[in-house]
């Protein structure tokens, strides 16, 4: 479709072999799509090109990314209601429109004191590393040395390294000895250089007994997407992430957390899996669900005022716990194994709130800067 646009536009020039490769990666997966549903590519191209200019604004990853060639998969529900990516990311913006408190929801450390001050549950923290602060702390790492004697203390026991500043956490597991002093080497190296912003270690949380006995020891968090709407909390939707051979996720009845669909991702493809085959021939149930939701309630009232976050909440062996809170949530996820999209006119009528409220905090501090001196 591209490779045609162009032909067309003589101005335009040859396409440079990054678009040939494109438009030809690009015709190849819709081959392969096409081959798995059982159409023409053709057809897809039409799909995908009528759903790009719907409410969802779908690219083509994330066409390909939650499936939307397979009207199969998909059933009876309106693929127009899909949100891509980029919609996704709109729609936070919209819902959260007051940026001034994205600094503490994407810094870990201070959603975590912030959310423990009120009394809500969060990992504690066994040292920050803060490269050549003068401030003195027993918690605070300053220097290569002091973080090597850190993690030369504490790696006789497995514990969470994590940047402030948002970005994956990783598990620093007891090893060999020369494989840990390398492992420490390369983790302070990447530590000094790349999160100038600050890094957390956190001790490794254990879970519940029943998600141990189901995980194999992993914590099994449950993201919950929580929205604002007439100034109260209430869960949109829940995904339960379950560590087990793969990393499957699970969509949770948000009344009382039975599982429902199952699908296992892998990169940026994904293959359903039967109930059976993770919790056998039993109910399956998110252990201490009514707890995890309510945590994530209680966490959404208190930073009310975003309209729109995720929460990662697990259940540990001493009940349950905050591990992190997104203001610019995937949707994805939620979308596939739900089987449903967000864009419902519920979800529409939500946003519209957020719209005018949006509008008159705008008004209000015109007004206030007419006023000042």
């Amino acid at each position: 479709m591209a490779a045609a646009l162009r032909q067309v536009a003589p101005s335009a020039g040859r396409p440079s072999a990054p678009e040939r490769v494109a438009d030809e990666g690009m015709m190849s997966t819709l081959i392969r799509m096409a081959e798995t549903v059982g159409t023409a590519p053709t057809r897809l191209m039409r799909d995908f090109a009528g759903l790009s200019f719907g409410p969802g604004r779908v690219a083509f990853s994330d066409y390909v990314r939650l499936r939307l060639y397979d009207e199969v998969f998909w059933g009876e529900t309106d693929r127009r209601w899909v949100a891509g990516a980029r919609r996704a990311r709109d729609i936070a913006l919209l819902a959260n429109f007051r940026r001034e408190w994205f600094a503490l929801a994407q810094n870990r450390l201070a959603a975590n004191a912030f959310l423990a001050a009120h009394g809500l549950p969060v990992p504690p923290i066994l040292a920050i590393f803060c490269a050549e602060l003068a401030a003195p702390s027993s918690t605070l790492l300053r220097t290569r040395d002091e973080l090597r004697r850190f993690l030369a203390e504490h790696c006789a026991e497995p514990i969470v390294g994590a940047p402030a500043e948002g970005g994956t956490s990783r598990l620093i597991r007891p090893s060999d000895p020369i494989e840990m002093a390398v492992a420490i080497d390369h983790l302070i190296e990447d530590v000094v250089d790349n999160h100038p912003g600050g890094f957390l270690f956190q001790p490794q949380i254990t879970p519940d007994e029943e998600t141990a006995r189901l995980t194999g020891g992993a914590l099994a968090p449950v993201r919950f997407i929580t929205q604002m709407a007439e100034g109260c909390p209430r869960i949109l939707n829940a995904v339960w992430r379950l560590p087990v051979r793969s990393d499957v996720l699970a969509g949770l009845d948000t009344r009382c957390g039975a599982a429902t669909n199952l699908a296992v991702f892998r990169g940026d493809e994904f293959r359903l899996v039967r109930r059976e085959s993770v919790f056998g021939r039993g109910v399956a149930q998110a252990p201490g669900f009514a707890l995890m939701k309510a945590t994530a309630v209680e966490a959404a009232r208190l930073m009310r005022a975003f309209g729109l976050l995720a929460w990662d909440v697990a259940l540990t062996a001493d009940g349950p716990m905050i591990l992190g809170v997104d203001p610019l949530p995937d949707l994805g996820p939620c979308q596939i194994v739900h089987r449903r999209g967000v864009l419902d006119s519920a979800f529409q009528a939500f946003l519209e709130e957020r719209r005018v409220l949006a509008a008159e905090e705008a008004d209000a501090a015109r007004g206030m800067s007419a006023w000042s001196p």
